[in-house]
């Protein structure tokens, strides 16, 4: 989904909207031999229609329930190692959400998939950050949502190889504004 108010209907969560999309596209970051391209950002809303919907949707928050509707922000990012080793990438450290919310990396309604992972010399993957920023409604329109990215390490040797760096990403709402981004 690219176009704000395009939906479509999960059969393991419910019907998924998007209502926010980063206007800052491909933003690349290099650090030392290690490159982190943000792909994207996107604010959705999720309204689980059954109760395996909603349990299926709490359960990646690690929550007792979700309220219906839901916002969430996803975030999809590539990172490259072009070191002759093994690197352990350090992932989303902490976000800080439009409206002053900050939370950490290794909070339960965050979820980065890249956290800690390791990338072996001369590969890229594709990573993807969840983060639950309204559990009780569709209303949460943040303008802007900032990721600070940890150092990454060598695998073997544990050392610092790249440092990390943080990330503005300005968030639309402007169904007009989709199109030229």
């Amino acid at each position: 989904m690219y176009k704000i108010g395009q939906y479509y209907n999960s059969a393991k969560y419910g019907r998924i909207k998007l209502t926010g999309i980063s206007t800052k596209r491909n933003v690349v970051y290099t650090r030392n031999q290690l490159i982190t391209t943000i792909n994207w950002a996107k604010i959705c809303t999720n309204t689980p229609k059954t109760a395996a919907q909603r349990i299926n949707s709490a359960s990646d928050y690690n929550l007792d329930k979700v309220s219906n509707p839901y916002t969430y922000l996803k975030v999809q990012y590539t990172v490259q190692n072009n070191f002759s080793n093994a690197v352990t990438f350090g992932g989303v450290r902490q976000l800080t959400i439009g409206n002053g919310s900050i939370l950490n990396g290794t909070d339960e309604l965050v979820i980065d998939d890249g956290q800690s992972e390791q990338l072996l010399p001369h590969t890229k993957r594709v990573f993807t950050i969840h983060v639950l920023i309204d559990k009780f409604t569709d209303r949460a329109h943040p303008q802007k949502v900032h990721l600070y990215f940890g150092s990454s390490k060598g695998t073997v040797t544990l050392r610092k190889v790249a440092a990390g760096f943080d990330c503005l990403l300005p968030i639309t709402y402007d169904r007009a504004a989709d199109d030229s981004v």
